[in-house]
């Protein structure tokens, strides 16, 4: 049986950032199969 989990996660609004959060959960394994933003501040 998968597993699903929620994962929150906030980074600075750059270029490039979100593709380095993409690149450490892949690194370790993780897919993303939905993905939600929101602009704070």
């Amino acid at each position: 049986m998968a597993v699903r989990e929620q994962l929150i996660v906030s980074w600075q609004n750059r270029s490039g950032e979100l593709a380095n959060v993409c690149r450490v959960l892949s690194d370790v394994g993780i897919n993303i199969e939905a993905l939600a933003t929101a602009e704070a501040g």
